[in-house]
C-alpha cells in the first residue's frame, strides 16, 4: 500500500467516524428532545393538579428553570456537533475555552435570573 492511498484510507475512516458521530449526536438530541417534551408536560399536570397554579411566581421559576436546562442542553450539542468536525489539538482547546467561558456566563446571569424570580415570589 502506497503513502498516498494509506492517507486516502486514513481520511475515508476519519469522515465514516464523523459521519457516525453526527448521526449518534443527532439520535441523542432528538431522544433528549422528547425527554424535556415529557417533563414539560408533567410539569405543567402537577402545576394544573396542584395548589401551585395559584402561585403565577413558583410558576414561573419553574418554567424559567426548565427553559435554563433546555438552553444548557443545547449548547451542549452544539458543542459536540462542532467537536466532530476538529481536526487538531488547537483547534479542539480553542472550542472547549469558548464553550466553558460561554457557559459560565450563561449559568452566572441564569442563577442571578432565578434568585431574582424567588425573591419576588417569596415576598409576594
Amino acid at each position: 500500500m502506497t503513502s498516498k492511498s494509506r492517507k486516502n484510507l486514513d481520511n475515508q475512516t476519519a469522515e465514516q467516524a464523523r459521519d457516525f458521530a453526527r448521526q449518534k449526536i443527532s439520535e441523542v438530541q432528538g431522544a433528549q428532545e422528547n425527554i424535556l417534551e415529557a417533563i414539560t408536560k408533567a410539569q405543567e399536570a402537577v402545576i394544573e393538579a396542584s395548589a401551585l397554579k395559584n402561585n403565577e411566581g413558583v410558576v414561573e421559576l419553574n418554567k424559567k428553570a426548565l427553559d435554563f436546562t433546555k438552553s444548557n442542553i443545547a449548547s451542549s450539542f452544539e458543542l459536540a456537533t462542532k467537536l466532530v468536525d476538529v481536526t487538531d489539538m488547537t483547534e479542539l482547546v480553542e472550542l472547549q475555552k469558548e464553550f466553558v467561558s460561554k457557559q459560565l456566563d450563561d449559568y452566572t446571569n441564569q442563577a442571578k435570573e432565578l434568585t431574582n424570580l424567588a425573591t419576588k415570589t417569596i415576598k409576594k
